[in-house]
């Protein structure tokens, strides 16, 4: 793992062995930087030591405490900064419930699904008081199942997200403090949300799609744009097609090497964005 001060890109890049922490997911920064979660793992960066959690997708909720969802019993648990067990809270059926996101200074974002009514909804959970301190109620359509994957962005102010059934997904930002809609981007297949935390910009995935033959439907096929969005002037800054690269860690059924597009990320201020594949990393500013 590279780590490197956007700034000074070529100054004294941070190298890590991360052979032992394999995760596709996204690594959760702590809110001094100092650490981070790679996967199952809690990394510190100036040791380099590692210590392990029960499972992945674990994010930080406070500067030296971490919150996920456990499986067995389902619940949200909470570690320390060495993955010592801290506390504990049952937000329900094990069915219904997920985390969206995460931020120490804002708090964890629930996704819920009552399954008696199938009604959706997000709630902002304050992790020291374990109350709710907004939802956002999304309305179900029997068209199809809804998504919501909430990100929080804008430096907390806002809400951006992805719902709708697949083939219709829309793209919405809101207000946390009045749950009211800002923006919102139509008639995607499929598509996935990066914010910048500190900023208005987000990254829009779109998905290529391909027919399939044998069960009569369309499927997600690899990643057909990306877009630099920004919802707070309703702008596309910059769109680009993203290279490919194979990877053998999951192959096709016939062996060969599967494609992904190359891995990508966009700083909290929404001016630099790094885009890696294939043994070469590539920093870029957004201009304006």
């Amino acid at each position: 793992m590279l780590i490197l001060d956007a700034e000074h890109s070529q100054t004294n890049p941070q190298r890590i062995n991360a052979n032992h922490l394999v995760t596709y997911r996204i690594p959760d920064w702590s809110p001094s930087g100092g650490q981070l979660v790679l996967g199952p793992s809690i990394v510190d960066l100036v040791t380099q030591e590692a210590c392990l959690l029960p499972e992945s997708g674990f994010h930080f909720v406070g500067s030296g405490e971490v919150a996920g969802r456990l499986r067995n019993p389902v619940r949200l648990a909470f570690y320390d900064s060495g993955c010592r067990s801290t506390r504990n809270w049952d937000l329900g059926p094990p069915d219904d419930w997920r985390i969206d996101d995460a931020w120490p200074t804002h708090g964890i974002l629930i996704g819920r699904l009552f399954l008696g009514t199938g009604r959706l909804f997000d709630s902002l959970m304050n992790p020291q008081t374990e109350q709710a301190t907004a939802r956002f109620d999304v309305p179900w359509n029997a068209a199809g199942p809804y998504r919501i994957d909430g990100k929080i962005t804008d430096g907390g102010a806002s809400l951006c997200g992805v719902r709708g059934p697949e083939g219709r997904r829309v793209v919405f930002c809101r207000q946390m403090d009045s749950g009211r809609d800002i923006a919102y981007k139509k008639n995607f297949y499929d598509v996935d949300v990066q914010p910048a935390r500190n900023s208005k910009r987000v990254v829009l995935s779109e998905s290529a799609r391909k027919f399939d033959w044998g069960d009569f439907h369309w499927n997600p096929d690899g990643v057909k744009n990306r877009t630099v969005w920004d919802f707070g002037r309703d702008e596309v800054l910059v769109s680009w097609q993203p290279k490919v690269q194979d990877l053998n860690e999951t192959p096709l059924p016939n062996g060969r090497a599967r494609p992904q597009p190359y891995a990508f990320a966009i700083s909290p201020s929404g001016e630099y964005l790094v885009e890696g594949g294939a043994d070469r990393l590539t920093l870029y500013r957004i201009i304006p």
